[in-house]
């Protein structure tokens, strides 16, 4: 799935139904597809988001000046809104878990609960 968001367009794989898991990889260099290996686990319960982050994977390669942890995190907060979604959890490995802690700081209303790892 394609999405906007602040102005980027960001590469999402989708899989599941039920409560969604907004999954943020770790590092610049990988994408979304590191989370392959819990998808057929989760998606029976959960409505998994797995966002390739600007400038990695399939999504749009900007100036790495916007390559920070807070405009990662309002891509998070777009993603969100672009598909309606009031409030999510958000699972963050490695790097991707300063971005959901950055996106919990700053749009707290959103992250009902926030899962960090590495």
């Amino acid at each position: 799935m394609i999405v906007e968001s602040d102005g980027a367009t960001l590469h999402v794989h989708e899989r599941g139904e039920g409560h969604p898991v907004i999954l943020i990889h770790p590092g610049p260099g990988l994408d979304g597809s590191v989370f392959f290996p819990w998808f057929e686990r989760l998606e029976q319960s959960h409505r998994l988001l797995a966002v390739d982050l600007p400038g990695n994977g399939r999504s749009d390669r900007k100036e790495p000046a916007d390559w920070t942890v807070e405009k990662w995190a309002r891509d998070v907060k777009g993603l969100a809104e672009s598909l309606r979604l009031e409030t999510y959890t958000l699972l963050g490995h490695s790097f991707g878990a300063r971005v959901a802690l950055q996106h919990a700081v700053d749009f707290p209303e959103h992250a009902a609960r926030l899962v960090i790892s590495g």
